[in-house]
């Protein structure tokens, strides 16, 4: 009797058993989780000015590709404050998707500041605003320069060689310079001086006043005084009478 009541206990506690645990999940039946894709952060483009023309920038750009290269755009202000607030940009331009090129942004003034920022890449940054960097004055249409032939304790002799920079014929000029110091002009040819000391200018003689492209001319004199060794002249084509 003792027996039947210890079975009977011990079938009971292994159906408890068996209704408390859950059943065993099928292992080849779970899905596992998508693993998240790296977030890829690239630095701000970036680039330089390479070349300053009279109306260009041209700017060497990079795309900063450690995750692919994307295009770059440099965009081109008038003043650091617009710069700075991506405000009224005076030309925008985008590179291809390369590691590094060169950029020209044209329609730019002669002889004037410019700033610049770069944006794209695949950065969500863009660069700080950069500059100033200044455009090329523009070409004179004449240009003068001073030779000096010889020289003496109380003198000297020296040329000026006139140049036509236009891609037309000019059919006068002046050549206008201040002396250092107290020279003085006592002979001349081939030009005839307006005046002789302080600021001199020299206008072309009738035989040589016209130059066709890429032409020069040339005057010469005789100076009192010391020799300058350099002079500045300006060069003015004179206007057709």
């Amino acid at each position: 009797m003792k027996l039947g009541r210890v079975a009977l206990a011990a079938a009971g506690a292994l159906i408890v058993l068996a209704v408390g645990v859950p059943a065993l999940a099928d292992a080849t039946s779970a899905t596992p989780s998508a693993s998240p894709s790296p977030t890829c952060l690239r630095p701000p483009a970036s680039g330089s000015v390479v070349e300053a023309g009279p109306t260009h920038l041209t700017f060497v750009v990079s795309a900063n590709g450690g995750c692919g290269y994307a295009p770059v755009t440099v965009s081109v202000y008038r003043s650091f404050e617009d710069a700075s607030a991506h405000l009224s940009a005076i030309s925008s331009t985008a590179a291809t998707a390369e590691a590094a090129q060169a950029l020209t942004v044209s329609g730019l003034k002669p002889g004037t500041p410019y700033w610049y920022r770069f944006s794209g890449g695949g950065s969500n940054f863009d660069s700080l605003a950069m500059g100033p960097t200044l455009t090329a004055a523009a070409p004179q249409d004449c240009t003068a320069t001073y030779v000096l032939d010889s020289a003496w304790d109380t003198g000297f002799v020296a040329r000026v060689i006139v140049h036509n920079n236009l891609t037309t014929p000019i059919h006068g000029w002046q050549a206008v310079w201040d002396w250092p110091g107290q020279q003085v002009m006592r002979e001349y040819w081939n030009g005839t001086p307006a005046s002789k000391l302080g600021t001199v200018t020299v206008t072309s003689a009738d035989w040589n006043g016209t130059l066709q492209p890429a032409g020069e001319a040339s005057f010469g004199y005789v100076g009192a005084g010391p020799a300058p060794a350099t002079l500045t002249i300006s060069c003015l084509v004179t206007p057709t009478a």
